[in-house]
């Protein structure tokens, strides 16, 4: 690694970094997992989770999943980011 002269070219270069992005895999399929939970809280938290992963995904100068495609990621992107819609009333059990 080269020698950073600022704090913002550091987190730049973390950011950049292409071994964040199967950081961003593991959270995808731990989402996914407890999206499933038959804990109602857990479930909105991971819908939560899902959109902001696709949010990031979208983010300038955000590096590139080559994991998914194109195509894939234009279907799987406006689907997360209805899951966790904060407009969205959750029903459920609450005690």
């Amino acid at each position: 690694m080269t020698p950073v002269s600022n704090k913002l070219e550091y987190m730049q270069l973390l950011q950049n970094d292409p071994n964040r992005i199967p950081a961003f895999a593991l959270a995808e399929v731990a989402f996914l997992v407890e999206l499933t939970s038959a804990d109602n809280d857990i479930s909105h938290l991971a819908a939560k989770g899902l959109r902001l992963l696709a949010y990031a995904e979208r983010q300038p100068n955000a590096p590139v999943n080559t994991s998914v495609t194109e195509e894939d990621r234009s279907k799987r992107n406006p689907i997360y980011e209805q899951l966790g819609d904060p407009k969205i009333t959750i029903a459920g059990d609450f005690l």
